[in-house]
């Protein structure tokens, strides 16, 4: 995450560098320069959020995941409509606001301020809103960045004089609205390349269900542990594009999804799915991969958290590794316990255990089973509580691990 960050940092300072310059030695009250610094900062975080919002590969690596760039995604909005709040207020202090042009030029800054306030907090107060709903909330954004960028053009004096503050707002507004058009407009119909044939459906736990599909043209090639945006084109189901992470081994062809029933759309699909129905994938994202970390490992999972490590121990583990995987589930929704009880790798143990019938996992629990003297990387896959549980707890015992984790709330 660390060059995304600096990525971000540089778009800053050559903003504020581009300002600079003109503003040494002229004649214009300095509130009114600084006010056009901060609105010109707010424009740039904007483009940034929307950039990123893209979902180009490019991003996984510049972020560590593309999970990681969507938390980013989310504090580059926030960033930037406090910037876009405090722009008004500083021209007011410095009195520029009782001049009428300005006054005019206002008419079409705080429509733009109001909506996005609205908007995003919206989408930050509404943090349990379902899937759908989240993504169309921030499909709106373009209009009041849209807006904010007109402004922006009419408040500025003369904002098609040929110098390094305009050209360098010329090309991230381009970048900010050229983004924004993708994501609304062409996304969904350029992302999706690959094509697969349903050849199983299979209930594999109490509402957990998998789907396994053939290409029937381009595959896509992945690692162990990544995820694609599935999306299903038949008409009667509507199923829009979701991030699952793949739950089978990289094979040429072949691909499998194991899927919660978490909302109204995925128990929809559960019920209308069938095989041979097709469905399309995105390219694979995410940096979820344990070949990175050292080799003493503890990999734990919660409920449907299980599918990355699935991928995992299918792929051949080095001899040298030695792993523990503790797979906590409730009841009958813990998803191919057969497949883990038979599971015969010397270098892998595995720990199940039904919090229903055991209570949930522990560091106490872990610390009985392997050992953790040794700063072994933990990988986990699971819900939110269960990771800030298990994280507070390995603090408190005194004993340093390095988590590996993937932020599927996606800035949620």
């Amino acid at each position: 995450m660390k060059k995304g960050i600096v990525a971000l940092f540089a778009v800053a300072s050559v903003t504020t560098v581009c300002w600079l310059i003109p503003v040494i030695g002229s004649q214009t009250p300095f509130g009114y320069s600084l006010a056009r610094l901060i609105g010109s900062l707010a424009l740039a975080g904007f483009a940034c959020t929307f950039v990123i919002a893209t979902r180009n590969r490019a991003l996984d690596s510049l972020f560590n995941g593309l999970d990681k760039a969507y938390i980013v995604h989310r504090w580059t909005g926030i960033v930037s409509v406090a910037l876009a709040s405090a722009h008004p207020v500083i021209l007011i202090t410095a009195r520029m606001a009782l001049r009428s042009a300005t006054l005019y030029r206002w008419t079409w800054g705080l429509p733009s301020l109001i909506l996005f306030v609205i908007l995003i907090s919206t989408a930050i107060i509404a943090k349990k809103l379902n899937y759908e709903t989240w993504k169309i909330i921030h499909k709106f954004m373009v209009f009041p960045y849209a807006i904010g960028v007109y402004h922006y053009y009419i408040a500025s004096r003369d904002p098609l004089a040929f110098n390094a503050f305009n050209t360098w707002m010329h090309l991230l507004n381009l970048a900010g609205i050229v983004s924004a058009i993708y994501i609304v407009f062409l996304f969904e119909q350029t992302a999706f390349s690959a094509k697969y044939k349903i050849i199983s459906v299979q209930k594999v736990a109490n509402k957990i269900f998998e789907i396994t599909g053939q290409a029937t043209g381009k595959h896509i090639t992945y690692r162990p542990g990544q995820f694609v945006f599935l999306k299903i084109p038949k008409s009667n189901v509507q199923f829009t594009s979701h991030p699952f992470t793949i739950s089978n081994s990289p094979q040429s062809d072949t691909i499998r999804f194991t899927i919660k029933t978490l909302g109204d759309h995925t128990a929809k699909l559960a019920e209308t799915i069938k095989v041979g129905d097709e469905f399309l994938t995105s390219s694979p994202y995410g940096m979820f991969d344990y070949t990175s970390g050292g080799k003493h490992q503890i990999w734990i999972a919660g409920g449907i958290g299980i599918t990355p490590f699935l991928t995992f121990f299918q792929s051949n583990i080095p001899e040298d590794f030695s792993v523990d995987l503790f797979y906590a589930y409730n009841g009958d929704e813990g998803a191919y316990l057969n497949e883990l009880k038979n599971l015969n790798k010397p270098n892998l143990r595995v720990n199940l255990i039904d919090s229903l019938q055991e209570g949930f996992l522990t560091v106490e629990r872990i610390k009985e089973t392997t050992n953790v003297n040794n700063e072994p990387d933990v990988y986990f896959c699971g819900p939110k509580a269960m990771l800030d549980s298990l994280r507070i707890g390995f603090k408190n015992s005194g004993i340093f691990v390095k988590f590996h984790f993937e932020e599927f709330t996606f800035g949620r």
